[in-house]
């Protein structure tokens, strides 16, 4: 069994064991124990009772650190509910059954602010007349970077469905999830999951992505969102240059535009290394596939936490 208190005792063996700084865990926990009791209460008065709440038997991991490190291993190994039950002295349903009640609060815990930032700064955006009034507030937007990750999944038995899954990018069956992060590198915003067939343009637009962003801000995109800057002359969105047909090469100064793109697009491609060291978001999924998008927007919200939150 697994011996929580010595590893509680060790903070950089911790990181490395659950992905999060043990400052950050402790955070963490502060806030999962308000948003767990709240959730407890709920769920006991969400029908008659013939006993007071308290009556029955505990959980068997009664403290919440414990219950928050099991789903931090979840996470960060990927390892099944029968290994997680090993380690921490539980049967497989009791693991499966305490993922499904942390899952729903996971987010809220790590980041309350990932569902509503960008959706704030926009209304802002909206009444002020300068950029400076906006920046003052929300500095990270000045400059947001979008793009699209893809992580395999299981084989479909449905013909129809592995047509949508396949990715002809990877050559593979895959889900793709959309973000959109800020200049320090916070993830600001996370669309809804996609089969791998459907290409970012078209997440983009079924999305309505261009209709989040301020006008303000400056959005550096890769050639996947060819067509944007042209359909969106209002917003500031760049992309880099791209040989024409019969053309041999690039200016020298289409060059250089395109290395300091690169140099500061390469900020989202960092966001995506930091949620795939989790392999949940990683390796080849294999939960249910309604549970995905949630999984990914808790890893992201642990992101924040561990790299953005001050």
């Amino acid at each position: 069994m697994l011996r929580y208190e010595k590893l509680f005792q060790k903070p950089a063996l911790f990181t490395r064991i659950t992905g999060i700084k043990f400052e950050k865990f402790e955070i963490l926990v502060m806030k999962s124990k308000n948003l767990w009791n709240e959730a407890e209460r709920k769920r006991l008065c969400s029908r008659p009772r013939k006993r007071a709440i308290g009556g029955g038997r505990n959980y068997k991991l009664e403290s919440i650190e414990v219950k928050v490190l099991l789903m931090l291993m979840f996470y960060r190994h990927n390892i099944t509910h029968e290994l997680l039950g090993f380690l921490f002295d539980l049967d497989a349903s009791n693991v499966t059954r305490l993922i499904a009640k942390l899952s729903s609060i996971f987010e809220k815990a790590a980041d309350p602010t990932l569902k509503t930032l960008l959706s704030q700064a926009k209304k802002l955006s909206e009444k002020v007349c300068n950029e400076v009034e906006l920046f003052t507030k929300y500095p990270e937007l000045k400059e947001l970077c979008i793009d699209a990750t893809e992580q395999r999944k299981q084989r479909s038995k449905d013909t129809e469905q592995r047509k949508l899954d396949y990715s002809g990018k990877k050559k593979a069956f895959t889900y793709k999830t959309q973000i959109i992060t800020a200049e320090n590198q916070r993830i600001i915003d996370i669309t809804a999951t996609y089969p791998g067939s459907v290409h970012d343009k078209k997440i983009f637009d079924k999305e309505k992505t261009i209709k989040k962003i301020p006008k303000q801000s400056t959005c550096l995109d890769d050639l996947g969102y060819l067509g944007v800057p042209k359909e969106n002359p209002e917003h500031k969105i760049f992309l880099p240059y791209k040989k024409k047909k019969g053309q041999k090469k690039l200016s020298e100064v289409e060059r250089e535009f395109n290395k300091q793109h690169a140099r500061k697009r390469i900020k989202v491609e960092h966001v995506f290394g930091r949620i795939k060291k989790f392999r949940i978001c990683s390796e080849t999924y294999r939960g249910r596939e309604v549970n995905y998008n949630q999984i990914f927007r808790n890893i992201s919200a642990l992101v924040n936490l561990n790299y953005c939150s001050t």
